[in-house]
């Protein structure tokens, strides 16, 4: 094998571990009713250890210590099945300043805190019909 071969092929073993993700979760916080993180077990009720097998081939398995069931988390700014919200006319938002100009790297020149928006100051909706979650306050550089 020469060197291109190789690099080629841990290129492709690199993108392949990347695409897995976090055991196919896709970056999803479960929550349980009382907002604690439910805990790993196995199918056969025993408790997961990590980075090894359940045993007898079984699945893992999130259980809440509350009896309820857990539920996926939707992220900051995002719709409740996790996708992005879109503007109607199907462009993207853009973080706005208060007086209509768009926020670039500096902070807003009147002083307020950007908000996304769409064309004709009109708000991002989401496809299931959900309101997006709220944004997290982002730190203010003002250097």
């Amino acid at each position: 094998m020469n060197v291109k071969q190789i690099v080629f092929l841990g290129l492709i073993v690199f993108v392949a571990l990347a695409q897995g993700g976090r055991n196919g979760r896709n970056g999803r916080n479960l929550r349980c009713a009382d907002s604690s993180r439910p805990e790993k077990r196995c199918s056969d009720g025993s408790e997961k250890i990590r980075r090894q097998p359940c045993p007898n081939g079984g699945s893992v398995i999130s259980v809440c210590e509350d009896g309820s069931s857990p539920v996926p988390v939707a992220r900051p700014g995002r719709c409740a099945d996790d996708s992005r919200p879109s503007c109607p006319d199907g462009g993207r938002p853009q973080r706005m300043c208060a007086d209509g100009s768009p926020k670039r790297r500096k902070p807003c020149a009147d002083g307020s805190q950007p908000k996304k928006q769409c064309a004709g100051n009109t708000s991002p909706v989401c496809a299931d019909g959900s309101t997006p979650t709220p944004q997290r306050n982002r730190r203010n550089n003002n250097h």
